[in-house]
């Protein structure tokens, strides 16, 4: 499934820096971020605890950080929307970002809002 992150403007504090508000990028998510060392502040949602981690957050995207596109946006952990987004549309804005046609478990046109 894609999704359209949409950043905010904020960060926590001490895990990441400010980035600029309003950009936008969309991703092909493609495994979830699991509850396991070193990953337990951040993937740690469950109904026990509100459905939230420990900064407060409902959801968090663990975004792999393949051929540095994670790091060339700079964006150092940012608080963000989402939102689901077209398959190819990722693709035709960022060639990196695989199209409907690389994977044909993308499932991006069966949800109703995109």
């Amino acid at each position: 499934m894609n999704y359209r992150i949409i950043l905010t403007g904020g960060f926590v504090d001490g895990q990441g820096h400010a980035p600029a508000e309003n950009q936008s990028h969309v991703f092909m998510i493609t495994n979830l971020c699991p509850n396991t060392y070193p990953n337990l502040s951040w993937c740690s949602q469950q109904a026990s605890n509100g459905g939230v981690n420990q900064y407060g957050y409902g959801w968090h995207f663990d975004l792999e950080n393949a051929n540095n596109q994670i790091t060339g946006m700079d964006w150092g952990n940012p608080e963000v929307t989402w939102e689901w987004a077209d398959c190819d549309a990722g693709h035709a804005h960022d060639s990196r970002t695989p199209s409907n046609s690389n994977y044909h478990t993308c499932q991006c046109g069966h949800h109703g809002k995109k």
